[in-house]
């Protein structure tokens, strides 16, 4: 069953110009499906090779126009001001903290002018964090977990910052939400998220 977008996806598409969006780690692909079935050509890139052949398929039955590569986005050739649209939603969190600033850098980039990036990604509020912190650093708030994943974390205010030149800020917010699963964790429990759209400015 394919699940609702993300809710920002949802609320901004309307501002989106006609053109080819960049979902990075598409996931479930609820989004790339939701914005294919808009009118957007979609690229999505996905580490998960289950996830990148489920959503072939799905393309192929509804006959919507996305197209698919099975990639580490660390390894993903983002080619200059290219996209309408880009986005990433909980998909940056297993990157080492420089790795997520690169990546970052390289979504503006990508980016035509008047283009939208959707970002979503883990804070310190997380309760991961707090299990986690008690390790040493990799990196600034990043740290190793005992299967071998980077989790790294934004503090207060970071994703804001990271598109603090070029870009209105159409939307911000931190929040701590609820979640009853998520892999190893069982039970009830505390994410901390930071949530952005920014639009790149004429003449950026």
């Amino acid at each position: 069953m394919i699940t609702a977008p993300f809710y920002l996806v949802e609320k901004f598409f309307p501002r989106m110009e006609p053109g080819v969006v960049l979902d990075i780690g598409f996931g479930d692909g609820r989004n790339s499906i939701f914005l294919a079935r808009k009118g957007f050509s979609v690229e999505g890139i996905e580490i998960d090779e289950k996830r990148v052949e489920e959503l072939e398929r799905l393309a192929r039955d509804m006959h919507i126009d996305i197209s698919v590569q099975h990639t580490d986005v660390r390894d993903f050739d983002f080619r200059s001001e290219a996209y309408t649209a880009v986005l990433a939603i909980q998909s940056l969190v297993f990157l080492k903290k420089s790795e997520f600033r690169t990546i970052v850098e390289r979504m503006r980039h990508a980016l035509q002018q008047g283009g939208i990036a959707i970002v979503s990604s883990f804070t310190v509020d997380d309760v991961s964090y707090k299990r986690l912190s008690t390790r040493d650093e990799v990196e600034e708030n990043t740290f190793l977990t005992g299967s071998g994943v980077h989790w790294q974390f934004l503090a207060k205010g970071e994703l804001r910052e990271c598109f603090g030149n070029g870009f209105d800020i159409l939307h911000y917010g931190e929040r701590v939400v609820e979640d009853d699963h998520h892999g190893d964790m069982s039970g009830r429990h505390m994410h901390g998220i930071a949530e952005i759209v920014a639009q790149k400015k004429r003449g950026a």
